[in-house]
């Protein structure tokens, strides 16, 4: 039976039509942008397991809340959860407010004042959106026994919890404004953030190297955890016995079909005429070969090729912890390609809205670790594109083959010593799930601190501004205003 992780399916799905609305057809483009969270063990059939000393205690069930607008990160986060096996263990209370939440049967069924139409963006008044909710939920019953709020997407949504005096547990796995576009709300949501980010309980984390530096460049925070994508959920390991070489990842931006396509450029032309040079040569598009792949057929094949949309793409993180090699553009072959065809259209809401050009609608902040001199969200600026594109997921991980035209590509393909890659991939795989498993026991263990600080739930609160400012001491007023 074909088994698709809460991604794809999220991914594979049309958006409701209210999300439509808000984000147009582009919000369903970044659904496959969204990367997993999921961390468990890879199969023992497989002959790699991966294990690690969890040290996380709990004296009694933790609750956390998620309402997020997609599936797969809550998904993927009670996965690693369930996988710890440690003391009462961590539940999370999830109310989704994803247009494809009855594919993991958690649609919002007791949620009240956020719904999909104005959950990304909090409508015209966000400060009236977030009084509201504070108000419905101040003394509800499901409110009571939480422990901590988890938000993956949209970020906005951490905004609404922190007139709750619980920890806010933020994972970023797009950029990080969507919903907050304007300079105005984006400057508002900034501030925000970098007052959530100053309490030692809460947790501000992306889960790659772009956002997180992109997250850093325009906020100024600098405590900001990387907790990676494991995808350990796919439970196969590379063992190839066909013969032809993937292209993928499952789709393609409008410049990446021309860059395969293109009768005088394109890969698969260039290689119909040359392939007489590689007679043990076979090249073949996913989605072409199996319209409705398994993990399990990835894994027989020697290598994939990667035509990138974006700059950290799920599929091609399940491809890695697969252990498939990779084989991906330089990046000076990146920057080309972005210049010429627009292949990387996905990694800005400037371009996702039909505005590739456009510089950043607020300027970086004075404590940014990246010169200001690159604008990450102006795709047609090479220099730009140069600097920020090395942050991508295929720069970042070890043992990547980079190829700098078609007849490189195709020589490596032929000469590239296959198992010893796949091995280097493997170790690397198995530090980074001891990795992944160490920071979020650390976010838990802070999360749940009972030594930290935290305000007497005895204190009478009665407005949503003194229940934040009560959280949140250090928040300007011009925070706080009506709208």
């Amino acid at each position: 039976m074909y088994t698709q992780s809460p991604a794809r399916l999220e991914a594979t799905r049309r958006p409701t039509r209210a999300l439509r609305r808000q984000h147009g057809s582009a919000f369903e483009r970044w659904c496959f942008a969204l990367s997993c969270l999921a961390f468990c063990a890879i199969s023992a059939k497989s002959g790699h397991r991966y294990t690690a000393k969890v040290t996380h205690k709990t004296t009694r069930q933790k609750v956390i809340w998620s309402s997020d607008f997609h599936i797969a990160g809550p998904a993927d986060v009670k996965d690693v959860l369930r996988n710890w096996h440690v003391g009462s263990g961590v539940t999370i209370r999830d109310e989704s407010l994803s247009g494809h939440c009855q594919l993991t049967k958690t649609c919002a069924t007791q949620l009240k004042i956020l719904n999909s139409t104005n959950g990304i963006t909090l409508g015209s008044c966000p400060n009236e959106m977030k009084r509201k909710f504070w108000y419905e939920y101040r003394n509800n019953i499901l409110f009571r026994d939480l422990d901590a709020f988890l938000v993956t997407y949209a970020i906005g949504l951490a905004e609404v919890f922190m007139s709750f005096d619980l920890p806010i547990i933020v994972v970023v796995p797009v950029r990080y404004e969507v919903g907050r576009l304007s300079a105005q709300s984006w400057l508002r949501l900034n501030e925000n953030l970098r007052i959530i980010a100053l309490d030692s309980r809460n947790t501000l984390a992306a889960n790659n190297k772009y956002d997180l530096e992109y997250l850093k460049h325009f906020t100024g925070i600098q405590n900001v955890r990387y907790i990676p994508n494991f995808c350990g959920y796919t439970k196969y390991i590379y063992k190839p016995t066909r013969s032809q070489v993937l292209i993928g990842p499952s789709r393609f931006s409008r410049g990446g079909r021309v860059l395969l396509s293109d009768v005088e450029h394109g890969l698969l032309p260039t290689f119909e005429r040359e392939k007489k040079k590689w007679p043990n040569l076979q090249l073949a598009v996913i989605r072409e070969l199996y319209p409705h792949y398994r993990f399990s057929d990835l894994v027989l094949h020697p290598a994939v090729v990667i035509i990138p949309y974006a700059n950290s793409v799920m599929a091609v993180i399940e491809y890695y912890r697969m252990g498939i090699p990779l084989f991906a553009p330089s990046l000076d072959l990146l920057v080309s390609w972005q210049a010429d065809h627009l292949v990387m259209d996905e990694i800005s809401w400037n371009c996702i809205h039909g505005a590739c050009g456009n510089s950043s609608s607020i300027q970086p902040h004075p404590s940014s670790p990246h010169s200001a001199l690159y604008d990450p969200n102006n795709l047609t600026d090479v220099a730009s594109m140069r600097y920020w594109l090395q942050f991508s997921d295929f720069y970042q991980w070890p043992a990547v083959v980079h190829f700098e035209s078609w007849d490189d590509l195709f020589l490596k393909l032929t000469t590239t010593n296959l198992v010893k890659v796949h091995e280097e991939m493997m170790k690397y795989n198995a530090a980074m799930f001891k990795y992944i498993l160490s920071e979020w026991n650390d976010v838990l263990d802070r999360a749940f601190d009972a030594d930290s600080p935290r305000h007497s739930k005895s204190i009478e609160i009665t407005t949503w501004r003194d229940a934040v400012k009560h959280r949140y001491s250090d928040i300007s007023d011009d925070l706080l205003g009506e709208c």
